[in-house]
């Protein structure tokens, strides 16, 4: 069975209403993730920061994929291509390139 067919069992199965709130749920639970890691890095010294850093890393790396997961059966619902969102990401990255810039100007 192809990822892609197992997308679309769990989302016949779930219904495409259940899968977008656990989208919801696992970006939420990345969310937390971060701001763990932003709580800590914060609020630690280096040392103790470094002896926690590969649980964390750990963490993100498991909420990072969990949404994936989800964010790849959207895409699949949708007819969304990895193209289309390259397009849409290259769009943003310029746009931040040009703020980035236009921040440095007025710092001048």
């Amino acid at each position: 069975m192809t990822k892609e067919d197992l997308y679309r069992n769990v989302m016949d199965r779930y219904g495409i209403g259940n899968q977008t709130l656990m989208l919801a749920e696992e970006t939420s639970e990345m969310v937390k993730a971060c701001s763990k890691i932003y709580r800590s890095m914060m609020s630690m010294q280096a040392s103790a920061f470094a002896e926690h850093f590969h649980e964390m890393k750990a963490s993100l790396t498991e909420e990072i994929a969990d949404t994936l997961v989800m964010i790849e059966q959207m895409m699949l619902y949708w007819d969304i291509s990895v193209a289309d969102v390259d397009e849409v990401k290259t769009s943003k990255l310029m746009r931040l390139l040009e703020r980035m810039e236009e921040s440095d100007a007025d710092h001048v």
